[in-house]
């Protein structure tokens, strides 16, 4: 069982970063803007996190609503 959950937690670590990934791909515009007027690393590392911590939170409660059901 250890095994079989350490391998699931693999793939989700991957497909969390794979989606983040892709996320921040399509924003390479809009940083560069941002960075462009002024913003300092930790604002646009804040926007990326922000984002991403909204897409892991949305796939939680979907999980875990698909699982209740």
């Amino acid at each position: 069982m250890t095994t079989f959950g350490a391998i699931g937690l693999l793939l989700v670590l991957k497909g969390i970063f794979s989606v983040m990934a892709y996320a921040v791909s399509l924003q390479t515009h809009e940083i560069g803007v941002r960075m462009a007027l002024g913003a300092v690393q930790n604002d646009v590392l804040r926007m990326v996190f922000k984002k991403g911590l909204a897409l892991i939170a949305t796939g939680t409660i979907a999980g875990l609503a698909a699982g209740w059901l």
